[in-house]
């Protein structure tokens, strides 16, 4: 997956995006590997970091030989646990937990990002 002007930050220690990145620059993510998964492009924006630019919510394994599947995965799907077996299905949610907020409807550029309360 690459996101046009995303650059490792070793300060932040992960990959972060530039704040004036539109819903469409972003890519579509629909697998790990081999395996379907469908995440929104909404959720590759995890949170505001300093200097405008947002921490991203996929990072890369580095030279670990497996993946850690955190709460950006976790939240694009439902989960069954019965049975002792565990299955997954894809869900999408009519809004974010994040609140996108842009520019204007005809540039589409995301200007900030509101966080939920705590």
């Amino acid at each position: 997956m690459v996101i046009s002007g995303a650059t490792y930050d070793y300060s932040s220690q992960g990959y972060v995006l530039p704040s004036n990145l539109s819903l469409e620059e972003l890519p579509e993510f629909k697998n790990i590997g081999s395996k379907e998964l469908l995440i929104q492009k909404e959720d590759l924006i995890f949170a505001p970091i300093q200097g405008g630019s947002w921490y991203g919510g996929v990072q890369s394994r580095g030279n670990l030989p497996f993946d850690i599947l955190g709460d950006v995965v976790l939240k694009s799907m439902y989960a069954d646990q019965g049975n002792k077996r565990f299955g997954a299905v894809p869900k999408f949610e009519k809004t974010q937990i994040l609140k996108l907020h842009q520019v204007s409807a005809a540039s589409q550029r995301i200007t900030s990002i509101e966080l939920p309360a705590s």
